[in-house]
């Protein structure tokens, strides 16, 4: 629905998929990194167990455009790991409880 909805606003999307079970994005950080013109955000739809690690290296590798996601972000462990590493600019959306 982002893609969608995000095109329909007139924004570009520059589509780049993993499997689930990845906790490597080298090849997706470096394709970022190398991306002319630069992402404005980078849109992560994953899990609890795999956003973690790709947070942190996309922070750790100098990238600090805002990082968005849906509900699958919306777990204690996100959470945690952003206070504990200071890394900010992470939005996602989620449903009421």
């Amino acid at each position: 629905f982002f893609e969608e909805f995000f095109r329909n606003l007139g924004g570009t999307v520059d589509r780049r998929n993993f499997a689930a079970e990845v906790t490597d994005f080298g090849d997706l950080i470096a394709a970022f990194k190398k991306a002319d013109p630069k992402p404005q955000a980078i849109y992560g739809a994953s899990m609890p167990r795999t956003a973690v690690s790709l947070i942190e290296q996309v922070r750790d590798a100098g990238i600090d455009v805002p990082l968005l996601s849906g509900d699958g972000w919306d777990d204690e462990a996100i959470v945690e790991a952003s206070k504990r590493n200071g890394i900010e600019n992470i939005y996602f959306t989620t449903h009421p409880a």
